[in-house]
């Protein structure tokens, strides 16, 4: 029962922020931010998380942060480790 009640923890706090007034919205999405990092922390392979990846997405644009610069960040540096990986097969392969 834990993975549902943290995920409606996370989704009551999205929605409470979500549907609050300006002045308040910024404390509430970091609120939802808590829980989310909270959620994924302790179950990263659960079946809710790309709701709540989406959900979490959706926080970071109405806090004004730039989601998309984030996704290319992380892309960038799993393109780097997949080159690497290939380069250190090819140097294994050539001391054989």
């Amino acid at each position: 029962y834990r993975e549902d009640i943290l995920y409606y923890i996370a989704m009551s706090s999205y929605k409470y922020a979500y549907l609050s007034v300006p002045a308040k919205q910024k404390e509430r999405y970091l609120t939802f931010m808590d829980d989310y990092y909270n959620f994924i922390g302790e179950l990263p392979e659960s079946h809710y998380r790309k709701e709540l990846d989406n959900v979490y997405r959706k926080a970071q644009r109405a806090l004004g942060r730039d989601v998309a610069v984030d996704e290319e960040k992380e892309m960038s540096e799993r393109d780097f480790a997949k080159e690497r990986r290939k380069l250190l097969r090819e140097a294994r392969k050539s001391k054989k």
